[in-house]
């Protein structure tokens, strides 16, 4: 995740104190009863971290762009091509918050991407 955010010019400084915050993986729950026993985290967002929603639309992001890159001519064609300066335009993907929806024109071209 950490290089992702670089790559998408997240500054150093902010990369580097978000990746202390996930160096140290062991944590405590606040309870009616007090601290828990400490516990182990090795996967996943922090929970409640005001950060989470960008992470995720970040790194969902990233995974389009590198998966859907290949496939840039496929897609549901929104603009047929001109002339050479005017390329044909391709949407390949509509997406909401946690929902990904894949877009073609034919069939066949949905099912081998």
């Amino acid at each position: 995740m950490l290089h992702i955010l670089l790559n998408y010019g997240v500054p150093d400084e902010i990369v580097k104190a978000i990746a202390i915050m996930y160096d140290n993986p062991s944590r405590f729950v606040q309870s009616t009863d007090g601290l828990t026993k400490e516990f182990l985290t090795t996967a996943g967002i922090l929970q409640g971290d005001t950060l989470a929603p960008f992470f995720f639309v970040i790194v969902v992001d990233y995974i389009l762009r590198q998966s859907l890159d290949i496939i840039h001519d496929k897609g549901l064609t929104i603009m047929q091509k001109s002339s050479r300066r005017h390329q044909s335009q391709h949407l390949t993907d509509l997406d909401y918050a946690d929902d990904i929806s894949l877009t073609a024109d034919q069939l066949c071209d949905a099912q081998d991407h």
